[in-house]
């Protein structure tokens, strides 16, 4: 699929946020970068060391628990008017380098870790190829004035035998009118290796967590006590886009003994002149706020962190044409590229040749609970219930033990599509290019829809496609469709609005779904698995968001009642 430069420069956007990723003992030590933007701007030519991209990495046998290193990487170089060289682009990232007592001793938060350099690297060298190209054209224009580059630094706040709490700072520059600064966080349960949300790690439901940032939150680089005023307005719309990113697990949070710390780049909740937001938490002010197992009790067990800034290492125009736009759609390394067909919309699809005889649920719902309310609060059922909720494809992806998924939902540039790895080892599969769902009959103008859930099983991956809406402005929509995860095959697409949760079921022959809204009817679906055909339906008393099993029973999450299912076959 051939890319507009606008979404590319908005994929680049994207990548750079990829990119962005201490309970107060003095054994950990921050010793940050030293690199200067000033530097940079000047034009100055620092002359760093340059790395043979095959030597030996010395670092790797450290015997410091944990090395954070910023890894900088360049393209190749053009001659300024200083007569100086400088390189078209460069990267700056951050890697982890776990130390093998460490491994031995953490080994669930070392697997993340490393999962996350491969991240890094893969996200650096496309944003490098981007950048190299862009700068390679405005050089020829004569509007190259200095690098373009991004520079990610990293501090860890907080490394104990609870949680690893990081936080990037991100700068990047490729010719705007400015440069643009970003934030992203890090936050791992170290026993469990699973990389942490901010509703995971504090006892309040969403809309206090909202209300209690509001009230605390100021601009990171204008003083506390300076007078610096939102309006109402202000607030209101902050209140929605935090509520939002608080539902989808994207606020950027660190946390030490002592605050709880929740970040917001430029332009995310306000205007550029506004500059970053922040929100300062007070354990102190706020004693119930965190979960008992990431409180800080003085006995935990603190690694020791070290930093280190890593030299050059220059990338080949051929190793670089294989990353960023021009990575080409049947490099093995990086998985296959399958483009899925969408057929008819009007017509239920099942591909030639599968033959399902199923016609009628093999399923018993029998009704155990039902706890009816205004509105349900799901992450505090979550949490009185001791029960994880699954997570969505909405701005993060998820791992099953078997297979991770990532979804790039940006159906708004023209970018929709879902790539499916080995969880163990991180290696690529395939990415699905489901752009050809977006075109509706009835258009997208106000109902852009998202690749909501997917879970392979048995070589087959299922995939759920739909938004939240009016059935009467978008009839196409809420749907399951099912591929051959090795060949990329559509297999069946089930009847529209059966799939607007957060989440679905696979079970050997059926899935369990739901839909609902507004003035939309709101049921349990049972659909088969081989076909895609609905078995059975269940009524619920409004939209089905989550599917948790759990022991012998079957919860529903509602959008105002919690239901309880017993089923059997």
């Amino acid at each position: 699929m051939k890319r507009s430069k606008t979404a590319v420069l908005m994929m680049i956007s994207f990548l750079a946020m990829a990119l962005l990723t201490s309970c107060g003992k003095k054994e950990i030590k921050l010793e940050p970068p030293t690199i200067k933007n000033e530097d940079i701007e000047t034009g100055e030519n620092t002359e760093p060391e340059i790395k043979d991209d095959k030597a030996e990495d010395e670092s790797v046998k450290t015997e410091v628990p944990l090395l954070v290193k910023t890894n900088r990487i360049e393209g190749e170089d053009y001659t300024g008017d200083d007569d100086k060289e400088h390189p078209y682009a460069y990267v700056m990232y951050t890697e982890y380098v776990i130390s093998d007592k460490m491994k031995e001793a953490y080994p669930e938060l070392s697997r993340t870790l490393t999962k996350k350099n491969k991240d890094f690297e893969e996200d650096a060298l496309n944003v490098l190829s981007e950048f190299d190209g862009y700068a390679k054209e405005a050089h020829k224009d004569g509007a190259l004035y200095e690098s373009f580059c991004m520079e990610t630094k990293t501090e860890v706040v907080r490394a104990d035998d609870r949680l690893f709490s990081s936080l990037d700072d991100s700068y990047d520059y490729a010719g705007g009118v400015h440069p643009n600064t970003a934030f992203n966080s890090l936050n791992i349960d170290v026993k469990t290796g699973k990389e942490l949300t901010l509703n995971q790690v504090v006892n309040i439901g969403n809309a206090d967590l909202c209300d209690l940032i509001l009230d605390n939150l100021w601009p990171v680089f204008i003083d506390k006590d300076d007078d610096f005023e939102f309006t109402e307005e202000d607030y209101e719309s902050m209140r929605d886009i935090i509520d939002g990113e608080l539902k989808d697990g994207a606020v950027k949070f660190t946390l030490d003994d002592k605050t709880l710390k929740c970040y917001f780049s430029p332009y995310e909740i306000q205007s550029y002149a506004v500059g970053p937001i922040r929100a300062d938490l007070s354990l102190s002010e706020h004693k119930d706020l965190i979960k008992d197992e990431y409180i800080c009790d003085g006995k935990d067990d603190h690694f020791e962190i070290t930093y280190k800034e890593e030299a050059v290492r220059k990338i080949k125009e051929d190793e670089l044409s294989k990353y960023g736009s021009s990575q080409g759609e049947d490099d093995e390394e990086y998985g296959k590229q399958y483009y899925i067909d969408n057929p008819d919309w009007d017509i239920y699809y099942l591909k030639d040749g599968i033959f399902d005889e199923m016609t009628k649920s093999p399923l018993t719902f029998k009704k155990v609970s039902e706890d009816k309310s205004d509105w349900l609060d799901e992450e505090a059922w979550a949490y009185k219930h001791g029960i994880e909720l699954p997570v969505s494809l909405f701005s993060e992806g998820y791992g099953d033990g078997t297979y991770y998924y990532r979804a790039d939902n940006r159906a708004d540039e023209g970018i929709f599509c879902l790539t499916v790895s080995y969880d163990e080892t991180d290696d690529e599969i395939a990415t699905f290019d489901l752009t050809d769902f977006l075109d509706t009959p009835t258009g997208n103008e106000f109902t852009t829809p998202y690749i909501r859930y997917a879970k392979a099983y048995d070589d087959v991956l299922y995939i759920e496609i739909g938004h939240s809406t009016y059935a009467e402005d978008q009839p196409y929509t809420s749907f399951i469709i099912a591929v051959d995860l090795f060949s990329g095959d559509l297999l069946w697409r089930s009847d529209m609005q059966v799939a607007n949760g957060n989440n679905f079921i696979v079970g050997e022959d059926t899935i369990i779904c739901g839909y609902g809204f507004t003035a939309e009817p709101d049921y349990i679906y049972v659909l088969s698995r081989k076909s895609g055909a609905v078995l059975d339906k269940i009524k619920v008393n409004s939209s089905p968001d989550y599917f948790i099993p759990e022991d012998d029973s079957l919860y529903v999450l509602c959008y105002n009642t919690a239901y309880e299912f017993n089923v059997t076959e």
